[in-house]
């Protein structure tokens, strides 16, 4: 990500690829879904840091949109 960021403009994206294990509990898998927690978890961190760029975390059954409730 570090390298990648001379090269991304003021207005570029981010993308993110995690996995569906990260929404769901499913025995045997605790470290990958642990990974794909801290993925999104990441991504909403890095929307903060890199701003004005988009970041953006897409895992096998929806995009993670964090805006307040």
């Amino acid at each position: 990500m570090q390298a990648a960021l001379g090269t991304l403009s003021e207005d570029g994206s981010v993308t993110l690829v995690g996995a569906v294990s990260s929404q769901l509990s499913t025995p045997g898998l605790v470290l990958l879904s642990a990974m794909n927690s801290a993925l999104e978890s990441a991504s909403r961190v890095l929307a903060a840091e890199l701003a004005p760029r988009q970041v953006n975390a897409v895992s096998g059954r929806r995009p993670c949109r964090w805006s307040p409730r």
